[in-house]
């Protein structure tokens, strides 16, 4: 699949790796205007995939507990 095709695949349709990476990298440091925006649109997931839910709400936790703990 072409990188362009790719990427516009990836405005319509969230995906599962978008999402869990971002909060992996939010739980590492503070995310940009532009990564929470993203993180907000894939926090959906896949639509034929539920296989990752788990993993991204504990990640999502990790990310709030590291963010709690960088403001205070």
């Amino acid at each position: 699949m072409s990188r362009a095709l790719d990427k516009l695949l990836r405005t319509i349709q969230p995906t599962c790796h978008d999402a869990i990476r971002l909060a992996e990298l939010g739980a590492e440091r503070p995310l940009t205007t532009s990564e929470r925006l993203s993180l907000k649109f894939n926090s959906r997931l896949c639509i034929n995939c539920n296989c990752s839910r788990r993993k991204f709400e504990a990640l999502m936790e990790k990310m709030r507990a590291a963010e709690a703990a960088r403001k205070g």
